[in-house]
């Protein structure tokens, strides 16, 4: 005879979670290249041209632009081209640390001083 409704180990019945898509590599950078390709270059903050190389070719840090993830990867966010955004350097540090860590916070310059 089954057993009753309530007492069914439903646990056994649950549904996996997906793993969220995580790139390395070459895949992370072709993502990368694409991301400025679909904005055009143009940061999704604040409307900016930003270039993916220097003009030498190389990644600089605050010159060029940044592939931000809409969703946080620690909240579950993935590497996916519906996940990610393209931004400029400030606008990417804005978005993931805040206002105190950007250059135009004048209250934290003040502070430090």
């Amino acid at each position: 005879m089954p057993k009753p409704r309530s007492e069914v180990d439903w646990h056994k019945f649950a549904i996996p979670k997906k793993a969220p898509i995580r790139l390395r590599g070459k895949k992370r950078s072709e993502l990368r290249k694409i991301a400025y390709l679909k904005a055009q270059g143009i940061c999704a903050g604040c409307g900016r041209f930003v270039p993916l190389y220097d003009c030498e070719g190389n990644f600089d840090l605050y010159l060029c632009g940044h592939m931000s993830h809409k969703i946080g990867i620690g909240a579950g966010g993935e590497d996916t081209l519906e996940g990610v955004e393209w931004k400029c350097y400030q606008c990417h540090i804005v978005k993931e640390h805040g206002l105190r860590w950007s250059k135009n916070d004048k209250n934290s310059r003040d502070a430090a001083r």
